[in-house]
């Protein structure tokens, strides 16, 4: 089973920005356990005593917002590196991104979040067919989702 986790960067009511962006990562299931352990490993430099109440979300770490202002700018840049090396380059074989860019203004009457959640879904399709179609793998996916502002009208 592969597993795609996604999460927003936007909001769709905001005039001042241009773009909805609805971004994941799939990980094959039996690679989840050891992607999380190495990411657990960053998380750790900033609380080593409870590591899963850390969001490394790559936004409040370079802003300094939701707390990581008490962290020295250059630790937290060092930490969205090492999340995106242990998360992608060292499990390449199993760790897939995808993400949809949506220029708000291009869709005026349509629904961005619903757009974008159907790009990244079809996306989502074809590589699970590619899998089955290149290596014979029949595995299914699931699609996960963080908490978000748009998750109701994506659940709908």
């Amino acid at each position: 089973m592969h597993l795609l986790y996604l999460d927003e960067s936007g909001s769709v009511p905001d005039k001042t920005q241009q773009f909805f962006i609805l971004a994941g990562v799939s990980v094959f299931e039996r690679k989840a356990h050891w992607v999380e352990n190495e990411l657990n490993g960053v998380a750790k430099r900033f609380s080593s005593e409870d590591p899963y109440q850390i969001e490394l979300h790559g936004s409040p770490m370079r802003s300094g917002r939701d707390g990581w202002n008490s962290h020295p700018l250059s630790e937290r840049l060092q930490a969205i590196k090492d999340s995106l090396q242990f998360g992608v380059k060292n499990h390449s074989r199993g760790v897939v991104l995808f993400g949809a860019v949506i220029r708000k203004s291009a869709l005026v009457g349509d629904d961005v979040v619903t757009h974008a959640f159907e790009q990244i879904s079809s996306r989502f399709d074809c590589f699970l067919r590619r899998q089955y179609l290149k290596y014979n793998d029949p595995q299914r996916g699931l699609i996960l989702f963080d908490k978000s502002s748009t998750e109701q009208r994506i659940q709908t």
